[in-house]
């Protein structure tokens, strides 16, 4: 998985911004689309529930969501989370 990860990122550039759910269990490739990303010159942001998260230390920015009942758990948690805070 990690190599599909870097495989996704190889093709950003400083035009592209990449953006990094993490996921305990999918934490590893999150952390390799970011580092990839951001080594290729895209701003990155991770979205995570802990400050201390392995994403937090490779994205230009970090958005913290507070860890209610079940987020990080599915992807609706998550996308749900993200939508209803950018509006």
């Amino acid at each position: 998985m990690v190599n599909i990860a870097r495989g996704l990122a190889h093709g950003l550039d400083a035009s592209a911004y990449a953006i990094g759910i993490s996921y305990e269990r999918y934490e590893r490739e999150t952390v390799a689309f970011l580092r990839t990303g951001r080594d290729r010159g895209a701003h990155t942001l991770a979205i995570t529930t802990r400050d201390k998260s392995p994403v937090s230390e490779v994205a230009h920015e970090v958005l913290l969501l507070s860890s209610g009942a079940g987020l990080g758990r599915t992807w609706t948690g998550n996308a749900y989370a993200f939508n209803g805070s950018s509006e």
